[in-house]
C-alpha cells in the first residue's frame, strides 16, 4: 500500500498536478485490479490535497446502461471509484442525465444548475468546465475511453462526422416514472 501511495503521489508531481487546478479525473481501475475502499480513498484524498481549497475535481456520473429501459437515477453503471466519490464526499452532482458530473471545490457549482436532456455543447458540463479551465485527467483509461470532452469539442466545432441524437428515456425519480427527451 505505501508503495502504492509514494508512486501516485510521484505520477501527480510529475505531469504538474498543482494548487488551484481544476481537474476532471476519468478512470478505469480494472488494471489494478481493485475496488480496495482505502486504495479509492487514497486516489482522491491525493488528488484533492494537490489541488487544495482553491480547486476543483469533478468526476463522471455517466449513464452507461440500455436507453431502451427505465433508468433508476440512483447509481447508473458508475465505476467503483466515482461512487466512493459520490458516496463519502460532499460532492455537488449535475443534472444531466447521460453525461452527469459529480464534483468538490468552489468551480463545481453549476453542476447543480446544468439541465437534464443536455450532454455537451453550449450550457453542458463541458461547457462550464472548458469556461473554468478544466484538466482532464485519465487514470488507467486512454482518451479513446476516458476523454469523453472531445465529444463536446466536436459539437462545438460542428465536425461533419457528428450527428445529434435525440434518445427518449423513462427515469425513476421519488418512485415517479418521468420521460425525458
Amino acid at each position: 500500500m505505501n508503495n502504492f501511495v509514494k508512486n501516485f503521489k510521484k505520477i501527480l508531481k510529475n505531469i504538474k498536478i498543482k494548487k488551484r487546478d481544476n481537474i476532471i479525473c476519468s478512470a478505469d481501475l480494472s488494471i489494478f485490479l481493485t475496488d480496495n475502499q482505502k486504495i479509492l480513498k487514497i486516489i482522491i484524498d491525493e488528488i484533492l490535497y494537490k489541488i487544495g481549497n482553491e480547486g476543483s475535481l469533478i468526476m463522471p456520473n455517466y449513464y452507461l446502461g440500455p436507453t431502451n429501459k427505465i433508468i433508476r437515477e440512483k447509481y447508473y453503471f458508475m465505476s467503483p471509484l466515482y461512487r466512493f466519490f459520490k458516496e463519502n464526499y460532499d460532492v455537488n452532482c449535475s443534472k444531466s442525465i447521460l453525461h452527469s458530473h459529480v464534483g468538490i471545490g468552489p468551480k463545481t457549482e453549476f453542476l447543480n444548475k446544468t439541465k437534464k436532456n443536455l450532454s455537451f455543447g453550449i450550457n453542458s458540463d463541458f461547457y462550464e468546465m472548458e469556461k473554468n479551465n478544466f484538466k482532464q485527467l485519465l487514470i488507467g483509461c486512454n482518451a479513446n475511453t476516458g476523454f469523453t470532452y472531445a465529444h463536446h469539442l466536436e459539437k462545438i466545432f460542428s465536425v461533419p462526422y457528428r450527428q445529434n441524437k435525440k434518445i427518449k428515456l423513462k427515469i425513476i425519480s421519488n418512485k415517479k416514472v418521468i420521460s425525458v427527451f
